[in-house]
């Protein structure tokens, strides 16, 4: 019998901020003040939800700003020791795992391992995006000040590319489906805030797109659908999806993440793919 739900993904699935309600907002200050308090969060967000709902005990990988990386990672990290591999094993677990953004990467910096967000907002990154930019002393104080800022604009500008990281995920995700299989652990994959298309059809994957465009369509909420957009997700209104998302009460409006009606729902269209593999070790 399974007995774990292991999960991996970002913020969404560590449920940040999952305890705010529209009906008792108190603002920005007292939504960052309760954002982080797992003791508040972790009963309201969709992964406590299922696991109370389903009689699991969570193990919880993801991390808010997690990267693609930084799951595949600590997934490497415990099938590569075999203590951590057979203990893994021994819980029983079933895998919930959410693919999130491909523009943030997971590196070594001198405190250890980051997760970095790539975007192009930040104003000082000009230099990088302009030929006929001049460095004035203030971009150089920046370059010597903050060498992470500098490292992730040359990464975003010089070798980051949406398809071919949707590529090497589609890869990865069916490397681990082999790796899983190989020791009988039920995965279920999701694509968490944007749908990728993936060139093989990966298994295991929650179908139906992404859980933010899933949900707003169950909800009968009507967004612009002409373009597709892409939410980076670091903190900023780049998608209209959330805007939408924001006036019904399903995303708050300070960090754009799921609120506690939205956690419902997001566990409710969850259940039951883990259900269908609750019900097939039962018979």
């Amino acid at each position: 019998m399974y007995k774990t739900l292991a999960t991996f993904g970002c913020s969404w699935t560590r449920g940040v901020g999952a305890h705010w309600n529209k009906d008792n907002d108190q603002g920005f200050e007292q939504y960052e003040k309760e954002a982080w308090n797992w003791e508040l969060n972790d009963p309201c967000c969709f992964k406590g939800l299922l696991s109370k709902q389903l009689n699991l005990e969570n193990f919880n990988i993801s991390k808010g700003g997690a990267s693609n990386d930084f799951n595949f990672y600590h997934a490497e990290k415990i099938f590569g020791d075999p203590i951590k591999r057979k203990q893994f094993i021994d819980s029983k677990p079933i895998v919930l795992w959410g693919i999130t953004s491909t523009a943030r990467i997971h590196r070594n910096n001198s405190m250890g391992k980051a997760n970095l967000f790539l975007t192009n907002e930040d104003p000082h990154f000009d230099m990088f995006w302009d030929e006929d930019y001049q460095p004035n002393q203030k971009d150089l104080a920046i370059i010597k000040d903050n060498p992470e800022a500098v490292y992730r604009a040359i990464h975003l500008k010089y070798f980051y590319n949406h398809e071919k990281e949707v590529d090497q995920l589609a890869n990865k995700i069916e490397l681990w489906n082999t790796i899983f299989e190989s020791y009988d652990i039920p995965v279920i994959w999701f694509d968490t805030f944007n749908t990728h298309s993936y060139y093989n059809n990966p298994k295991n994957f929650f179908q139906g797109g992404d859980l933010l465009t899933q949900m707003l369509d169950r909800e009968k909420i009507k967004y612009p659908k002409k373009k597709r957009f892409y939410h980076l997700s670091a903190w900023t209104n780049d998608d209209p999806r959330l805007n939408w998302g924001v006036h019904h009460g399903l995303l708050n409006p300070y960090s754009h993440h799921p609120s506690s009606v939205a956690h419902k729902i997001l566990a409710k269209m969850l259940k039951p793919s883990i259900e269908a593999i609750l019900h097939k070790y039962s018979n």
